[in-house]
């Protein structure tokens, strides 16, 4: 058996979900995968993929895992020395940047830990779980009430903020004028944020566009109307470049801000993918 420990929203959810389905097919073997019960602000959204999926790969909502490895970690901050010696006692693997992808020596692991935000590893692994994503997409699309007002030729915009606010100098918050850019003449726009819609600009600034904030669509929801676009322009967060990859997986274009961040905080090409359609960024500050 493999542990993985996962954190985050949906979109490094889902990069956990691709490494679990490449492990377990590696390995032959099953996968545990613990997320945070009480210590997160995030919801464990993949627990609804775990009640379709066929694999041996169970989901596990608690602390107990976290706080095993919270004791690890204390331990080689003490013994620094001995960190490396400490992570082959307890068959740890650690990546060290987001966008590392899996390397192993042919040894299984026991503990795995990580974001795995690599564009190979899901393109080379997506067919292990792909009916599963399209199986729960297509229903919630079905299902919802937003068929009424979602054109399906419409373009869709997802539009982050939330916690882009107060990374915005090194992740970068992109500027209203780079998604204006990108609208076409005479076709409908639909825009997904987690800003407030109450207090955002959006429907003033994008006139004529359908505005759905939080209060109309859940996180899943709104990833499944992103994931079926005709055309998506994807903001500069996990949870877009997921929603653009199921899209353009379906044969939609997707376009996508470049640089990915403003800094090269995660390491150089960042969540770039060649099928993507790529659109200088424009971020908040950058004029200033």
């Amino acid at each position: 058996m493999i542990r993985i420990q996962a954190i985050g929203g949906l979109g490094n959810q889902l990069f956990i979900w691709n490494l679990a389905h490449y492990l377990e097919e590696k390995f032959d073997t099953r996968i545990v995968i613990y997320f945070p019960e009480t210590k997160s602000d995030r919801k464990c959204e993949i627990q609804v993929l775990g009640s379709i999926c066929k694999h041996r790969i169970r989901i596990i909502e608690g602390d107990s895992f976290n706080n095993y490895m919270n004791l690890i970690e204390r331990i080689k901050t003490k013994y620094s020395s001995l960190s490396k010696l400490v992570d082959k006692i307890f068959g740890i693997h650690q990546t060290e940047l987001p966008s590392e992808s899996f390397e192993s020596n042919g040894k299984k692991p026991r503990i795995v830990r990580g974001y795995f935000q690599s564009p190979d590893l899901v393109s080379r692994n997506y067919h292990l779980y792909s009916s599963e994503l399209y199986e729960l997409t297509r229903n919630l699309i079905q299902t919802s009430d937003l068929n009424k007002r979602i054109n399906s030729k419409a373009i869709i915009f997802h539009i982050r903020r939330g916690d882009f606010l107060k990374n915005a100098e090194k992740v970068g918050l992109l500027t209203l004028e780079y998604f204006k850019e990108q609208i076409e003449q005479d076709m409908n726009t639909v825009i997904f944020t987690d800003a407030d819609e109450s207090d955002s600009e959006f429907a003033t600034f994008f006139d004529g566009a359908i505005v759905l904030g939080e209060e109309n669509a859940d996180t899943w929801t709104s990833f499944a109307f992103m994931s079926f676009a005709k055309k998506l322009v994807a903001s500069n967060s996990t949870f877009s470049w997921w929603a653009g990859f199921l899209a353009e997986a379906r044969g939609a274009e997707v376009v996508a801000p470049s640089p990915w961040t403003r800094t090269p905080i995660y390491g150089q090409d960042y969540l770039s993918y060649e099928r993507f359609t790529h659109k200088r960024a424009l971020f908040c500050g950058d004029d200033e």
